[in-house]
């Protein structure tokens, strides 16, 4: 489902982000 790697990505992003 294309949910979950939208879903990956976003908490992947906000990690790195810091």
């Amino acid at each position: 489902m294309a949910i979950v790697v939208l879903v990956a990505w976003g908490v992947g992003e906000m990690g790195q982000n810091t």
